[in-house]
């Protein structure tokens, strides 16, 4: 789990971001993943979960990051909310969402990128604690 996965660049020997377990989510070379707060699912097909990372880089550096690189790997933008200190940025593709949510601290600046299916076209039924397999897009 969590080993980067990086696509080749003939113009670049130095890397500066990798793609880890989300094949379409690239990550900066200077966040470390925090193995034990993460938790990836990968089935044929489809891989999904919570990739928990730090590293010592500005918030603002990260939100221009992951809004770039995002749209760059066919992901739209939905929505962001910032504060100060926090900002979650929320993306889809036709079939998945992922939520990245980056909080400064003291001395770090934690990041949480979770991917998941997205149900029902995107619409939740009204009552969701009926949810079936079969609500899930494939």
């Amino acid at each position: 789990m969590s080993e980067p996965a990086a696509k080749p660049s003939p113009e670049s020997k130095k890397r500066t971001a990798v793609y880890y377990d989300f094949e379409d989510v690239l990550i900066p070379v200077e966040l470390q993943v925090l193995q034990d707060k993460s938790m990836i699912v990968s089935t044929p097909g489809f891989t999904s979960g919570i990739l928990m990372l730090k590293g010592r880089v500005e918030r603002r550096s990260l939100i221009n990051f992951f809004n770039n690189n995002m749209v760059k790997d066919n992901w739209a933008m939905v929505s962001q909310i910032a504060s100060p200190n926090m900002a979650i940025l929320v993306f889809e593709k036709s079939i998945k969402s992922a939520v990245i949510s980056i909080k400064s601290e003291h001395i770090y600046t934690y990041v949480e990128v979770g991917v998941a299916a997205r149900v029902n076209q995107g619409r939740l039924p009204d009552n969701t604690d009926a949810l079936l397999e079969s609500d899930l897009v494939q």
